[in-house]
């Protein structure tokens, strides 16, 4: 989901572990998030779009407007 967002002109926020970080970047993420350091869903604001692959406990957290 990382290339076509990137090759659309998104500036890509994607979630990993710290250990793979450099996988998302090569990809083209401009900004890998550990999510295995806790809730990431306050660590990222202004967004216009989320997509979601997995589900799950992530898709129904609730979000700030």
């Amino acid at each position: 989901m990382v290339q076509p967002a990137k090759a659309e002109g998104a500036y890509v926020v994607a979630t990993v572990r710290a250990d793979r970080q450099g996988v998302l970047r090569n990809l083209g993420a401009d900004e890998p998030v550990d999510n295995a350091a806790g809730a990431f869903t306050g660590a990222v604001h202004d967004i216009d779009a989320a997509l979601d692959p997995i589900g799950g406990d992530t898709a129904r957290a609730p979000r700030a407007p």
